[in-house]
């Protein structure tokens, strides 16, 4: 799942795995946010399907399991949580800046909600 860059506290010290470095979104090399690398990654029709397949097999198993998304995802739930937040904000930022990409406009109209929801069912 895609994440921005996990920082430590302090915004400078970059942590987790190894892998999440190498593949954390990021809006230039060692930045510490990747919002604009998400804009990019909604913007791509193929990138938002994937990604859209992995938020509607978590709504399915909330809706299935249960609301408590820590019990599905474990450890991995903070991850989770900060992919959602990551593209709650591209998705809100290409569409306030006028984004005319017609999948674009369905995520804001549809998916917004739907990440919202997710994101608030983690503790």
């Amino acid at each position: 799942m895609p994440t921005p860059p996990y920082m430590s506290r302090n915004g400078i010290t970059e942590k987790g795995a190894t892998t999440n470095k190498k593949y954390a979104l990021r809006d230039y090399e060692m930045a510490t946010t990747g919002v604009e690398a998400a804009k990019l990654y909604v913007s791509d029709e193929n990138l938002w399907k994937n990604y859209k397949r992995i938020i509607d097999t978590i709504l399915k198993s909330l809706k299935t399991r249960g609301r408590n998304i820590n019990t599905i995802f474990g450890e991995d739930a903070i991850k989770v949580k900060s992919s959602l937040e990551l593209f709650l904000i591209a998705i809100t930022n290409l569409y306030e800046e006028g984004c005319r990409l017609e999948h674009v406009n369905i995520a804001y109209s549809k998916y917004i909600h739907i990440l919202q929801y997710i994101y608030d069912s983690i503790t």
